[in-house]
Order: structure tokens, then sequence, then C-alpha cells
């Protein structure tokens, strides 16, 4: 934070994040816990799903984790594309 390229979050249970830092950063910050982060955690989730389910025996979880291989990092790689903060 010392050279104003960073935010300090604060995620308590139940309660709103507060970010802290310069106020464009902030709003960034923000954006990203409301807009971004929750449909990486969502992609990431069904993904973790189906490796249980396949390690569980499921053979079909397998052939879904293949159509889905890079969903997450696609969906990264556009968002950033995009994310230019000076």
């Amino acid at each position: 934070m010392k050279d104003l390229y960073s935010v300090a979050v604060e995620a308590m249970a139940g309660e709103m994040p507060r970010a802290y830092g310069p106020f464009r950063l902030v709003k960034f910050a923000l954006f990203l816990m409301r807009e971004v982060f929750p449909q990486h955690d969502l992609l990431c989730e069904q993904e973790g799903r189906l490796m249980i389910q396949h390690v569980a025996g499921d053979s079909g979880a397998a052939e879904l984790l293949k159509r889905l291989k890079g969903r997450t990092s696609t969906f990264l790689e556009v968002c950033w594309r995009f994310a230019v903060v000076e």
C-alpha cells in the first residue's frame, strides 16, 4: 500500500467487504469482488464437484471435465484483457 498500487480488503463473514486505499483502486477492487470473483468461484466450484465425482468413480465426470477444460482461464483472460489500471 505504501506506493499506492494496492488495496487492503476487510471481508468479515456476513458483512459487506470494505476496501481501503486509493479511491480508483478501491472502486476497482469492489467491482472485482462484486462482478468477477463470484463468477470465477462458480466456475471453479463446478469443476471441483466434477473432480470429486471422478475420483469417486463416476466415469461420466471425466468426459465433462474434458469439455470444461480451459473455461476458467479463458474467463480470466477475457476479463483482464479489458482491465487497465494505471
